[in-house]
């Protein structure tokens, strides 16, 4: 007997990817203030799946989490300070320190920026 191919739409692996990076991540920013360690294991493991398919990780993505401990930036662990065109992100579990041209800036770190800098 021959099998009947179905002809479904089945999505490709770097669709599959991207919609588990971004559940990972609203995960880990969901989870960011209660729990920390899980915080920082779906950022690693989102980051994984985006360098196994070769999915760029991009601007917003870096100003969300904090490059050496992978915790999401929140209230509570990030301290936001404004130099001319930068913006200066220092984590403050670890206290490293991510700059960025303010044209790059995300939309809700923008008002704050035009308050400080203007």
């Amino acid at each position: 007997m021959k099998k009947i191919k179905s002809f479904a739409f089945v999505p490709s692996l770097n669709t599959l990817a991207l919609q588990r990076i971004e559940q990972l991540l609203e995960y880990a920013k969901k989870i960011a203030l209660s729990q920390p360690e899980y915080c920082k294991k779906y950022v690693k493991l989102a980051k994984k799946i985006a360098m196994r398919h070769k999915i760029p990780w991009g601007c917003k993505r870096k100003q969300l989490f904090c490059k050496n401990c992978n915790l999401a930036y929140t209230k509570k662990t990030l301290r936001l300070s404004f130099e001319k065109n930068f913006a200066k992100f220092l984590c403050l579990s670890c206290n490293s320190v991510y700059r960025i041209h303010l044209s790059k800036l995300l939309d809700k770190y923008k008002k704050l920026a035009k308050k400080q800098v203007l």
